[in-house]
This record gives C-alpha cells, structure tokens and sequence, in this order.
C-alpha cells in the first residue's frame, strides 16, 4: 500500500445513500467561474473542506449514461469522483449541529482541468484556516487519500544560436538541447 493511503477505521467507513439525511441549509456565495464558497460560523479559526463539482466527462455524457439509483448503489458521471463526497459533506455538517466549529466550505468548478479559475479564490478561501480537508473518495480498496500529487505548470523559454553542424559547430547553441536540460531540471 503506498504509503500515502491508509485503510478506514470502520466507524469512518461511508453510510450507504440511505443513511445520507440532511436537513442542513448551507449559505453560498457563487463565484465567477461556477464556484462556490460557505463560510459557517462557529467558535475557533475555520476548517477548510475543499471539493470540486466538475467531472472528466465529455459535456453531453448524460445522455447516453444518466444518473441512476438502484437499491443502496448510484451511477452517473461523477458519482465516485466526487458527488457522493460531497452529499457526505453535507451530512456531516448536518450530524455536527451548531456544536460544530466554523467552516469554509470551497467547491471549484474547474478542478479536473487543472483549477485555472479557482486558483485565487481557493487561496482567499484557505487564508487563515487551522487545517484545510479536501473531500476525495477512497481508493477502490477503500483506503484514505492523505496526499495528492498536485499539478504544475510551467513556460520555459530558450533561444538557441545558429552555426552550420559541419564547419562551426562549437559556435552554435541548440535551443532544443538547452529545452531538454531544462524539462530535465523543472
């Protein structure tokens, strides 16, 4: 198991969706971009609880694949990553009561395509929180996600210097060699 999954104790293995009963109404604020943001008051600095909305699905995918219920099982586009997550957060914010201590509650809108929206409101989201909890499913053995790989990205620019290969090429500079020592390094 590597060593950044980590089996579920029982007690905090997922209830089935019949389980799932909330009653709670959580106030947002819909940002540019489709996200959304909550702040819930409560005693104590924030926790942050970060999830997305968005799935890798092409757009029109319901109409082939449709959201579906049958006994304690949901299918759709999403339901795994990360719907169902997010139905949790809301029950949990629900089973804690107004004995909770404050949140702010982050769902992007742009996650699987890297969060090129969400990057700074996310950041206004977390500024001063005591601990940030982003709200993926387990892995398919059930094991918790305590670490993600994360995203970079980056622009390198190289300008290479001309010279004939057979008669000066110590004078030359390959724009292409020095790009590759650089993705090396990056």
């Amino acid at each position: 198991m590597p060593a950044h999954d980590h089996p579920l104790p029982p007690a905090a293995a997922p209830p089935s969706h019949r389980d799932v009963r909330t009653t709670v109404v959580v106030p947002v604020r819909s940002l540019e971009g489709g996200h959304v943001r909550a702040d819930l008051p409560g005693p104590g600095p924030p926790l942050a609880v970060v999830g997305h909305c968005d799935t890798v699905w092409p757009e029109g995918t319901l109409a082939t694949m449709p959201f579906v219920t049958d006994g304690d099982v949901a299918r759709g586009p999403g339901v795994y990553d990360m719907k169902a997550c997010l139905v949790l957060v809301l029950a949990a914010i629900d089973e804690a009561g107004s004995g909770r201590r404050s949140l702010r509650v982050f769902i992007t809108a742009d996650e699987e395509q890297g969060s090129r929206t969400a990057r700074e409101p996310l950041r206004e989201a977390v500024d001063g929180v005591a601990a940030a909890f982003v709200v993926e499913p387990p892995t398919a053995q059930g094991h918790l996600k305590t670490s993600r790989k994360g995203l970079g990205r980056f622009r390198i620019w190289v300008e290479g210097r001309p010279a004939h290969a057979g008669t000066n090429l110590l004078e030359g500079a390959s724009a292409v060699e020095e790009l590759a020592q650089q993705v090396i390094r990056v």
